[in-house]
């Protein structure tokens, strides 16, 4: 779900490294503990990203560069099934994230920087 960045405290979000350029979206809420998403391929939830408790059965996912170096802008692939985007491009608080073909487009392309 979007979000505006300085409203996302006091969860924090981390990629956990599973080799290559590939990575687990972990994150930590003190009200709710750790998880990870997973992306869903099948059911009426098929495309959704949900979040589990148990990390070691959630979809790995592959961070590409999606803008000019620098930018810090990246791609979430998921192997076979596609890019996670912003469903429709909307740009309101609360728009879901969702799996879809993969295109050079904003919607698909997310800025990942360093923690202070």
């Amino acid at each position: 779900m979007q979000r505006p960045c300085d409203e996302v405290a006091p969860q924090e979000t981390t990629l956990v490294p599973l080799g290559g350029n590939t990575f687990r979206i972990r994150w930590y809420h003190p009200d709710h503990g750790p998880g990870c998403l997973t992306a869903l391929a099948e059911g009426a939830g098929a495309g959704l990203l949900e979040p589990w408790d148990d990390c070691g059965r959630t979809t790995p996912f592959r961070v590409e560069p999606a803008g000019p170096d620098g930018s810090r802008r990246y791609s979430l692939r998921v192997d076979g099934r596609g890019c996670v985007a912003i469903r429709d491009a909307d740009t309101a608080e609360g728009a879901e994230a969702v799996v879809v073909p993969c295109r050079p487009k904003d919607s698909q392309a997310f800025v990942i920087r360093s923690a202070p």
